[in-house]
């Protein structure tokens, strides 16, 4: 039997692997509509959720519910660190101090890349994470392309570095960037994400869903496993 890396021992010492991303995804909805019960508002409008309503979505799953029990939980911790809501009062949002509230689309992408599943299952959330307004199609510049895939190739490497203190302390947390390796890091990640947009979209200006999405599965089917994410851009 062969030994775990950091990465792998970071990964598995959450439960995302123990189920598949569709049902995840379902009780995460649930989440959403327990914190915003009025089903007027879709659920594509409904942007974050808090600890409180997670815990009611989950709470049938014993392994589940009890990573969420509070907030000295690894999971917790993780959901702490990485996927905080920034409200945006001049976007209209009413900032709610009260509670943490946890960013959907974060949440969408540890599930793209911890949960179980296979590319076709887990590439509408990938969408989903592009297009959260339910659009039928996304351009080749769309504004928030270079966010999420930075924030996926982040979660696979960058991100596990520095808070691998939350599933250890065997091991250094990696140090801050400096800012020259902050710019060679956008800039690796540019390079990849040109190449993969020149693939993905060749001379179209935009694709509508179900092409982006089975180019994707062909052409970028690495996005769903952290491990060729790091392969992908070398990160060490």
């Amino acid at each position: 039997m062969s030994v775990m890396n950091k990465y792998q021992k970071f990964r598995f010492s959450f439960p995302f692997y123990r189920m598949d991303v569709n049902g995840f995804m379902k009780l995460i909805n649930d989440a959403r509509r327990i914190l915003t019960p009025d089903t007027v508002i879709p659920l594509y409008e409904i942007k974050y959720i808090n600890l409180a309503s997670m815990q009611e979505a989950f709470k049938e799953n014993a392994m589940w519910s009890d990573e969420l029990k509070d907030d000295q939980t690894k999971l917790v911790k993780l959901l702490n660190a990485t996927c905080k809501y920034q409200f945006d009062p001049d976007n209209g949002e009413i900032v709610a101090p009260e509670y943490t509230c946890y960013d959907i689309r974060a949440i969408r992408a540890w599930a793209v890349l911890f949960c179980d599943g296979d590319p076709k299952e887990k590439v509408p959330e990938l969408y989903d994470m592009l297009q959260d307004n339910n659009q039928p199609s996304i351009s080749a510049t769309d504004k928030d392309f270079n966010v999420t895939m930075t924030m996926l190739f982040d979660f696979a490497g960058y991100t596990i570095d520095r808070h691998y203190d939350i599933v250890s302390d065997e091991e250094a947390v990696r140090d801050e960037m400096t800012e020259e390796e902050l710019e060679a890091k956008a800039e690796k990640y540019d390079e990849k994400f040109e190449e993969l947009l020149d693939e993905l979209y060749g001379y179209e200006s935009k694709l509508d869903r179900s092409d982006w999405e089975s180019g994707i599965v062909t052409k970028g089917k690495y996005l769903f496993d952290p491990a060729a994410i790091r392969e992908k851009i070398d990160w060490k």
